[in-house]
């Protein structure tokens, strides 16, 4: 078995490796692929991008792959950690999460990028084609994919915690109690305040559907490109939409709908936790007249009244 390099073998290695592969060193030298693939990483040589060999690899790579689907990882993981396989409980706290970011941080400044692109940024080139195939993808995009590429963001975000319009938090609802009542058909609302609301429906024996319709609004390819109100009052055909807080999004969202769906925004009602003046006037100049407007607090006053409120 052969383990000492002879200068001969790494001259005809850093002269051969980039444009004739591992395969082909391997042959020619009489070592092992381990060997090889050790050797010409200490000596970071790399295969030459421009090379036939590099080109030909590529398009057989490509082919093997037509038709084949990529396993389903995320369910293999999930098996694995279940069973004890692997072990993420490190990553379910605060501290975890920060102990193995730091780690990282000072592995980066320690060793070279994986890739040997630490420091380097795209060339001009190369940025104006990620723009144009970034563009190209936006332009393809049908309203029924943008539609499911929204919904599956939004449905992340819950799962995830990070639906928050508040700047500089985690946890979009941070403050609020989210999660399924059971006292209304076991929905998820995002709030108690949302969650009360809808009980104050169901106490005045009104049938409302929560965030049932979805609103894409055709063109706009960035930011809010869609909007869900948060309760649909089928018999009165009326739209609520609830707001613990006016951020900026939400402000948008709303300017949006209106501009896209006059007929459909005419028909909402504005309900808030904490109305102020400041408030009230947003809303007047986003379209809103006051007597689409109302205050939480009012029907707060009747709480004592309402089975299963939540204080």
């Amino acid at each position: 078995m052969k383990n000492l390099w002879k200068k001969e073998e790494i001259d005809w290695l850093v002269a051969n490796y980039p444009t004739r592969g591992k395969k082909y060193c391997c042959e020619y030298l009489g070592r092992s692929e381990g060997s090889v693939r050790k050797k010409s990483s200490c000596l970071k040589l790399k295969l030459d991008i421009n090379s036939d060999f590099f080109k030909e690899f590529q398009l057989r790579a490509g082919k093997s792959k037509v038709g084949k689907k990529r396993p389903d990882q995320s369910e293999r993981m999930k098996y694995w950690n279940k069973n004890g396989i692997i072990n993420q409980d490190h990553l379910k706290s605060e501290e975890g999460r920060s102990n193995l970011s730091k780690r990282a941080k000072e592995w980066h400044i320690n060793n070279e990028h994986p890739r040997g692109y630490l420091g380097h940024s795209h060339s001009k080139e190369t940025k104006e084609k990620l723009s144009e195939s970034s563009k190209k993808g936006w332009e393809e995009m049908t309203p029924e994919k943008l539609k499911n590429r929204s919904e599956k963001i939004l449905q992340s975000k819950i799962k995830n915690g990070t639906l928050n319009p508040l700047k500089n938090s985690t946890n979009p609802y941070s403050r609020t109690k989210s999660g399924k009542r059971e006292d209304l058909n076991n929905v998820f609302f995002r709030s108690k305040a949302e969650a009360n609301y809808a009980r104050f429906l169901k106490f005045s024996k009104v049938e409302f559907k929560y965030e049932s319709k979805m609103f894409i609004f055709e063109g706009i390819r960035r930011g809010n490109v869609s909007y869900t109100p948060d309760f649909y009052i089928e018999k009165e055909d009326k739209y609520i939409e609830f707001k613990g807080w006016l951020d900026p999004g939400s402000v948008t969202k709303l300017k949006r709908f209106k501009k896209y769906f006059p007929q459909e925004f005419g028909k909402m009602a504005f309900v808030k936790q904490g109305l102020s003046k400041k408030d009230i006037n947003i809303l007047i100049e986003i379209g809103f007249n006051y007597n689409q407007i109302h205050d939480y607090k009012d029907i707060e006053k009747i709480a004592r009244l309402i089975l299963h409120w939540e204080y």
